[in-house]
């Protein structure tokens, strides 16, 4: 944007108006980049949660908040860091963000006792790992769950679009 002026009062008001109309579009342009991002990322995060290969009940649910200073994508639920980063002795999926985030090794979780017992038996539904376990009546026998990792992919995929949808929001600018 460029804005000419000469030293008199009409023009000096006419360009505090230019200036004026230019913030409010880009402060809307802003608005519009910041819903855009966070529309594709919590597509991806919705999406990855709800087609988790998760053994049991999966209980997350994911939400959206822009308070206009910041865009929050949350996922909520008991099961969430055993969706996002995996559990189990069999599924050696590595999360990128597993040591920065102090999530220990796969098959760590219960003191590593899955790997010393075959994997684990619990209570509740199979969920898509799980199986009937034929030597204890109503347990369900799992090996874990892999990292499915849909805050991570999320997070992937804002910052590839960051740049493209910029250019579109911004592109009379």
């Amino acid at each position: 944007m460029k804005i000419s002026m000469t030293l008199n009062p009409d023009s000096i008001e006419a360009a505090i108006q230019q200036l004026e109309t230019y913030v409010g579009s880009f402060q809307a342009k802003v608005a519009e980049l910041r819903r855009r991002l966070g529309a594709a990322g919590y597509l991806i995060a919705e999406q990855g949660f709800e087609d988790a290969v998760y053994d049991g009940r999966n209980d997350v649910s994911v939400e959206m908040m822009d308070d206009q200073d910041v865009l929050v994508i949350r996922a909520s639920g008991y099961t969430v860091l055993f969706i996002e980063f995996g559990t189990g002795v069999t599924f050696q999926t590595y999360h990128p963000k597993r040591n920065e985030m102090g999530i220990g090794d796969v098959g760590t979780y219960g003191h590593g006792l899955g790997k010393l017992n075959g994997g684990w038996r619990y209570k509740g539904e199979k969920g898509t790992n799980g199986k009937d376990d034929p030597d204890h009546d109503g347990y369900v026998h799992t090996y874990g769950n892999p990292a499915n990792m849909p805050m991570y992919n999320a997070s992937r995929q804002m910052r590839s679009e960051v740049l493209q949808i910029a250019r579109e929001v911004f592109k009379d600018d």
